[in-house]
Formats: C-alpha cells, structure tokens, sequence
C-alpha cells in the first residue's frame, strides 16, 4: 500500500512538473500566419507558424501582447520614414532574407533607385 501512494505521488510530481515546464515554454513562444499549403487543410486560408521568441521576451524591452504581437517598450519613433537612409536598409534587409522568403525575389533585384520609388509613400510610422 505505501508503495503505491510514493508511485502515485512521483506521478504526480512528474505531471506537475512537466504541466509547468510547458506552460513555460508556451510563453515564450509566438506564431505568426502564412498561407495554408492545400484548401483541404484544417488550417485553411490561414495557418500558424510557430517560432521561439525568447531572444526577445528575455530583455524587458519588450512585453507580449497576444500570440502573434510584441509591445516595444524602447521605441524611437522615426521622423520621416520615407528618408532614403531607411529605405536603403529595408532593401538590404530583403536582400539578405532571399532564403527565408523567396517571395521578395522580385523587390531584391531591383536597383537602388527603383526600389526607393516604388516604396516611396508606401511606409508608415
């Protein structure tokens, strides 16, 4: 009889434990949503991405709002965003996200000059 209740109670432990351990995890965890592969998914027409988001949720600079929004809490607030500087930095930016999202092949190949008037009025603080 003690026997069973000390295996009862480590069970017990050990599901607390790892209902905790998860619970952790979860909070640092955020998703956000792509398109789903086929129309027969129970995702359809949008499907959560998940990622670790713990690069950023062990700083205090940022608080999470939701699953899928941070609240920055050192934000800068940029003047005038269609300054040329910061739209240089965003082209540069998809040129080097080409891996991850080959969808911006299209915005990477265009020159300097291009890419700053396409996006020209397009940016908001």
């Amino acid at each position: 009889m003690y026997k069973k209740i000390v295996i009862l109670v480590i069970t017990l432990i050990i599901i607390f434990c790892s209902g905790g351990w998860y619970m952790h995890k979860s909070q640092q965890q955020m998703a956000i949503l792509v398109i789903s592969d086929s129309e027969n998914d129970l995702d359809y027409p949008n499907k959560r991405k998940w990622f670790d988001a713990s690069r950023w949720l062990s700083t205090s600079q940022y608080i999470k709002i939701d699953d899928f929004y941070l609240l920055n809490l050192k934000y800068h607030p940029v003047d005038n965003v269609n300054d040329a500087g910061i739209i240089v930095i965003l082209h540069f930016a998809i040129r080097d996200a080409i891996k991850k999202f080959p969808e911006l092949l299209k915005l990477s190949q265009m020159d300097n000059k291009d890419f700053f008037h396409f996006m020209q009025n397009k940016l908001s603080n």
